[in-house]
């Protein structure tokens, strides 16, 4: 059976859609010195040897779950890290579906081979490289890192009853934690690192 809530399909290469996306990876998804883009870009990259993207969360939920004493709670606490798992992992099986189904390029291939796209808004730099030095490992469409942080920062919200709960935490390659107004202020960040990074399309 069909997989409920695949993404619909991305912007088709020749569209302004797409060369808008095109363009805002290829300025600000490579190494520039700037060290706020640096700083976010490292925040949420979770390499091999960390909790991964889908851990970042559980690092969240757990500074959440102490700043609001949901921690002296094992019904509570259990109940939070059921929620968000769930959601992690139905998000994880949404985004590899639709991963398969569109196959789509990375940034780096595609500002590389640009003159093949059929776009007359998007110019081609065959030595243009992400920030983070690499490609990516699985087809661009869609951001297995936004899905997550869209699923997460939803339970968050449900779980305590606020859009606006502000938090600071950190995660495993930062240098010091980040702090923000609400879980959705979180997952956008979490989203618009995968540009800094240089290896998605917003």
């Amino acid at each position: 059976s069909e997989t409920p809530y695949v993404s619909p399909p991305p912007p088709a290469l020749t569209s302004s859609a797409y060369a808008i996306a095109f363009n805002d990876v290829k300025a600000l998804g490579q190494q520039d010195g700037d060290a706020e883009r640096n700083e976010i870009s490292t925040f949420w990259l979770a390499d091999a040897g960390t909790v991964r993207e889908t851990g970042t969360w559980l690092q969240a939920g757990l500074s959440i779950a102490a700043q609001e004493g949901t921690i002296a709670s094992i019904s509570q606490m259990a109940r939070l890290f059921a929620l968000l798992g769930m959601a992690i992992a139905d998000g994880v099986v949404v985004s590899w579906e639709t991963k398969a189904r569109y196959f789509t390029w990375r940034p780096t291939t595609a500002i590389r081979e640009a003159d093949t796209d059929g776009n007359p808004s998007t110019i081609l730099d065959p030595s243009w490289t992400s920030r983070i030095g690499s490609v990516g490992g699985t087809p661009e469409y869609n951001s297995g890192t936004s899905t997550f942080a869209g699923a997460a920062s939803r339970v968050i919200e449900l779980f305590y009853g606020n859009s606006q709960l502000d938090f600071c935490f950190q995660t495993d390659l930062a240098q010091r934690p980040r702090c923000y107004p609400s879980a959705f202020a979180a997952a956008v960040e979490a989203g618009r690192s995968r540009i800094f990074q240089g290896i998605h399309f917003q």
